[in-house]
């Protein structure tokens, strides 16, 4: 048998067996290995090519033609198998993410107000009906409105009630004129202050706001929570006219059952000043473990505007009388959707907030 005989055998050999472990080949990684052993510079085809160059003039141009053919055809055989491969597994990408469209769709989850939220608008608009305007102010408040014209001079006890965050090394020329501190509000009442310096009576307000106070926090207390404060300055206001709005607002978010009671209570803004109590909504009053068996649940604090804090803000204490009270939404929020921890309200935890929706 002739060298160019020889050459021409194992180059159909190679095509037959290459053909058939092309066709076995079904995945990208077999389909690479299929490659690299026949068609690579360092393959099974090339070796026998380089056997060309041992053949004689006469017989090169047959084996070659051989050659060629058995390339062409392991290469187009190769595209063929991989533009295959490719589209197989098109299909099963396709089919593994195809879409039933009869299928019902998802429901569209919609957004609703926090509770906090909603406590606020709801006392809001019991004030608003009774003739009140709700007005906001400043977080970051001057001391001069935050205690001073609130009847608590720089030494007075009552500041120790109120821990207070104070902005750090922060001290300048205040409303009064001198040095002033400047700090995080303790509550909305620096508020009734500014109103109070910047109308005359007849005045009606109710201020909500965030305070702040340096507390540590647990299941009935947080640094930062919600407050709302009302005011009402005229001639002729008592506390028969704050009993009746209290009464009011209590009846509107506990029902028509609910009473209120005053217990005094001492606020350096306010005299005489009271505490006052709703009448257990759980139990109607005759006693559980909400209302610790007492029959009634401490709401917030009340009283006539101090005639010092009139005096501060301009106002004649001997023309003018006026009531203000103030508690927190969270612990309406608290009791109007039986929650035992004031901290679930601020968690972020969408489970929680979705019960409340």
């Amino acid at each position: 048998m002739s060298a160019t005989t020889s050459l021409v055998d194992e180059l159909e050999q190679l095509e037959r067996s290459a053909a058939t472990e092309l066709r076995s080949s079904d995945d990208a990684e077999a389909l690479e290995a299929w490659r690299v052993r026949y068609l690579a510079r360092s393959g099974a085809l090339a070796a026998l090519l380089r056997g060309l160059g041992g053949l004689s003039p006469e017989d090169r141009p047959k084996a070659g033609a051989v050659a060629n053919r058995v390339k062409n055809t392991l290469e187009a055989a190769f595209e063929e198998r991989a533009s295959a491969l490719k589209s197989a597994a098109r299909t099963r990408a396709l089919e593994s993410e195809r879409i039933d469209v009869t299928l019902p769709a998802r429901g569209i989850r919609l957004g609703h107000l926090h509770p906090i939220t909603r406590i606020r608008r709801e006392i809001e608009r019991v004030f608003l009906r009774l003739g009140f305007s709700v007005v906001e102010g400043p977080e970051i408040e001057w001391d001069h409105y935050n205690f001073t014209l609130l009847n608590m001079p720089p030494n007075h006890p009552a500041r120790d009630m109120q821990d207070t965050y104070y902005i750090a090394n922060v001290e300048a020329d205040g409303p009064a004129g001198g040095r002033n501190d400047v700090l995080l509000r303790t509550h909305t009442s620096p508020v009734q202050i500014r109103t109070m310096l910047s109308q005359k009576p007849p005045i009606r307000v109710v201020v909500p706001g965030k305070v702040f106070r340096n507390e540590a926090t647990d299941a009935a207390h947080e640094s930062m929570f919600t407050q709302i404060e009302g005011l009402c300055v005229d001639e002729h206001t008592t506390m028969a006219d704050l009993r009746g709005c209290l009464t009011l607002m209590i009846r509107t978010l506990f029902g028509e059952k609910s009473e209120i009671r005053f217990r005094c209570g001492y606020f350096p803004f306010v005299e005489p000043g009271a505490e006052f109590d709703m009448s257990c909504h759980v139990c109607g009053g005759s006693g559980c473990k909400t209302c610790k068996n007492t029959g009634w649940i401490e709401i917030g604090g009340c009283g006539m505007v101090h005639p010092i804090v009139l005096g501060n803000c301009g106002l004649d204490p001997a023309r003018y009388t006026g009531w203000a009270f103030g508690f927190g939404f969270e612990r309406m929020a608290l009791l109007k959707y039986d929650v035992d921890d004031i901290r679930l309200f601020y968690g972020n935890d969408l489970r929680f907030i979705r019960q409340l929706s």
